[in-house]
């Protein structure tokens, strides 16, 4: 099962991100960047996969924030904090 959030980057662009379940376990992951005119997922046909697929990556913990990045909002995150990330779109 998927479930995408994102993250706004200056307002004009949105990054992806996806959670996916696997063997119990919670994971996000990080689809790449999304013009703010396509946050649609109708608008980005090529991008939604269905069925089974095989994820190639790197494991990346929370990140600080940077002192000019702005605090993460209720519905616009600045910055990748991983446990609230999971808490509020995973309920984990």
């Amino acid at each position: 099962m998927f479930h995408s959030l994102f993250l706004p980057c200056l307002l004009s662009a949105l990054h992806t991100v996806t959670t996916v379940w696997v063997f119990s376990m919670t994971i996000l992951v990080n689809r790449g960047w999304v013009p703010g005119n396509r946050k649609n997922p109708n608008t980005r046909k090529a991008g939604q996969v269905e069925g089974e697929i095989e994820i190639v990556g790197i494991v990346r913990l929370a990140e600080k924030r940077a002192p000019f990045t702005p605090k993460n909002q209720p519905h616009a995150w600045f910055y990748r904090c991983v446990p609230l990330l999971l808490q509020k779109y995973c309920g984990t």
